[in-house]
């Protein structure tokens, strides 16, 4: 980069063309962890949560700090002036992986923050059916990350709603959001969601 930067006549179009052509570009695909705050706002993107303006402390434009207080990266939380870690090991301690999970649970159900935003119902993110839950479960990863679903994926999908992976699920309303809950938290706890 700083051979393309200098030879070009300090030309950043240059220099981030070397960079996106370099190997290692393409090699760093999924090498860091998400910061909590980026976690959120992924899982947040990925279910399709839109934000109103907030009218009371519950509602999601203020709850979404105490979110974040509780996965460990409040805003403005950082006392020094560098700003928080963007080190992967920062971030794969237990307390946070469980702050991330529950966020993924609660956010999957609807249940908090619930007010002042919108998003569909949790069964609504599985595909219609007749379909195999390994396939919807797969359909749901495709939806959310833009990726498969993992056979680990799969499996924890499966032993979470005590589900059989080749067993047909008749209808999205028989499967019900009591189901369909664990199946999104299972996406959005998996690896693939929470590296970037």
């Amino acid at each position: 980069m700083a051979e393309a930067y200098t030879s070009s006549g300090t030309d950043i179009r240059a220099a981030l063309r070397a960079l996106v052509s370099h190997p290692d570009f393409a090699a760093s695909i999924d090498d860091k962890t998400r910061t909590p705050s980026q976690d959120a706002i992924a899982t947040y993107r990925a279910l399709g949560v839109k934000v109103k303006k907030p009218k009371k402390g519950g509602d999601f434009g203020f709850a979404v700090n105490y979110v974040l207080n509780d996965m460990g990266e409040s805003p403005f939380g950082w006392p020094a002036p560098n700003g928080f870690p963007e080190v992967g090991a920062a971030w794969a301690s237990a307390g946070r992986m469980r702050g991330s999970w529950g966020m993924h649970h609660v956010t999957a159900g609807g249940w908090w923050p619930s007010t002042g935003m919108t998003r569909k119902a949790p069964r609504n993110y599985l595909p219609q059916g007749p379909v195999r839950f390994d396939k919807a479960v797969d359909s749901v990863s495709r939806l959310l990350l833009g990726r498969a679903a993992t056979a680990d994926c799969i499996q924890a999908a499966a032993k979470l709603t005590e589900f059989e992976p080749t067993a047909t699920i008749s209808s999205r309303e028989s499967f019900g959001d009591w189901r369909a809950v664990p199946v999104i938290a299972t996406v959005l706890n998996s690896p693939e969601h929470l590296r970037k």
